[in-house]
């Protein structure tokens, strides 16, 4: 498990439409990547991260075909 520094690090800002059409900036610490579908991306087997959302401190899934631009945080 990543130490705080080392959390600091691996910080990452993405340019995010979600399942919705809303298009935002949204700040996320990546945890694991994973390939298939879920509840709310069902068009098919596509890569994932699943990260802990730094504005709700929840884990969220992201569906890589949705971030349009991802720069360190």
């Amino acid at each position: 498990m990543p130490n705080s520094e080392e959390k600091d690090n691996m910080k990452v800002e993405i340019d995010y439409t979600n399942y919705r059409g809303e298009r935002r900036l949204r700040k996320i610490l990546p945890l694991r990547w994973s390939f298939g579908q879920n509840a709310y991306h069902k068009d098919g087997e596509q890569w994932f991260v699943t990260a802990v959302d730094l504005e709700t401190e929840q884990i969220r899934t992201f569906a890589m075909k949705d971030i349009h631009s991802w720069k360190s945080s």
